[in-house]
């Protein structure tokens, strides 16, 4: 499975997010950093230890609560499986999990970063979406775009 990009730009785009080698070699962290961090507005990184708290929480593993740091988990047991997904379905799976308190980004930043991945879950729009950004002047108009909504589903 191909993971979607939940920023609208590449990461090339976010002046300081490219300097860190675990997000602009991993989608899956990068999509998770993006979720957790306000790159658009924030000049600063979070801290030092951001990208590694990225990583672990990629890692974790939610039926056990431990990190799977040698690899040797089936990646479909780790939270990495589940940032594969669209950002909303992502926090929704990540915010209903029993050890959702143990993810290392939880670990590190409380209650405040649950907050920001739900909030910025909701920026998130599908690839094909642009295409339903256009004003409606007329009927004709929009029952094309009706037509359009329906195939998709």
């Amino acid at each position: 499975m191909t993971p979607v990009r939940y920023s609208p730009l590449p990461i090339e785009s976010y002046s300081f997010s490219a300097k860190s080698q675990i997000l602009t070699e991993d989608p899956d962290a990068w999509n998770l950093a993006y979720l957790s961090w306000d790159f658009e507005t924030c000049q600063r990184w979070p801290d030092p230890n951001f990208s590694t708290h990225v990583r672990r929480t990629l890692q974790f593993v939610p039926t056990t609560g431990k990190l799977d740091l040698a690899g040797s988990e089936h990646i479909r047991d780790t939270v990495r499986w589940m940032v594969r997904n669209p950002a909303p379905r992502v926090v929704k799976l990540l915010l209903a999990m029993p050890r959702f308190k143990e993810l290392p980004l939880y670990q590190a930043y409380g209650d405040t970063w649950a907050e920001t991945i739900l909030a910025r879950s909701f920026l998130y729009r599908e690839p094909d979406d642009q295409i339903f950004d256009v004003e409606i002047n007329d009927v004709s108009l929009a029952m094309t775009a009706i037509r359009l909504l329906r195939s998709k589903q």
